[in-house]
């Protein structure tokens, strides 16, 4: 799978949005990118990961084995409906598999990335929230059209939004994402909004200084 800007998006905005966090979930890990990250940026925090699809899991162990955090690094094969926890989680993370609208990829894997195979939006914040301790923080990314939606659902099991970021891929361009931070606590939503880039590979100051720590050319 390759590394969507999706995902660097949810890893670089959480890291600037939440200053600590010591025990960390990431939901659907994929090939780790997003674990990996946070594993970078909280330096003494124990990082799990789940995810279900066996190829997946193949490439974010061999990431994980290869990076300078392993020993805080932690994979689960399972689906995340099926995960059990000793303990909870202060930030729990997801970029996940919510393109209702656009056409199913090629092979199977693909799709369960980037389609509701199996899971929905419901099930994922119920199960987050079960997972979270009670000041617990939940990070995602989501299609707009899936804003309004996910902020009634998650009201439903406890969650209740922290900042809402609106992220455009240029300025003259359509809302096209939403980074939505959540927290088990009252808190009146804070909104910003996000460009990604001026033209064609030339990034806004924003969008670097959200990223720069995890490119190895920005």
């Amino acid at each position: 799978m390759k590394i969507g800007t999706d995902g660097v998006l949810l890893g670089g905005w959480i890291t600037h949005q939440v200053k600590s966090a010591e025990r960390i979930l990431d939901i659907g890990t994929g090939t780790g990118l997003i674990a990996l990250m946070l594993a970078q940026n909280y330096n003494e925090a124990q990082v799990d990961a789940v995810e279900r699809s066996n190829s997946a899991c193949l490439d974010a162990s061999v990431n994980f084995s290869n990076s300078p955090f392993s020993s805080r690094l932690t994979l689960h094969e399972t689906d995340i409906s099926d995960f059990q926890s000793l303990g909870s989680f202060d930030l729990i993370v997801s970029n996940p598999p919510y393109f209702q609208n656009s056409l199913h990829a090629a092979t199977q894997d693909r799709t369960d990335a980037r389609h509701q195979s199996g899971l929905t939006l419901a099930d994922l914040l119920k199960k987050a929230s079960s997972l979270s301790s009670s000041d617990g923080l939940l990070g995602l990314i989501l299609p707009h059209d899936l804003l309004a939606n996910c902020l009634t659902l998650g009201k439903e099991v406890g969650w209740n939004a922290k900042h809402i970021c609106h992220v455009r891929g240029r300025n003259d361009r359509p809302i096209k994402r939403n980074l939505i931070l959540f927290s088990k606590l009252q808190y009146e939503p804070e909104y910003s909004e996000l460009i990604i880039e001026l033209s064609r590979h030339v990034y806004t100051d924003e969008y670097i200084e959200l990223t720069r720590e995890y490119y190895l050319k920005m």
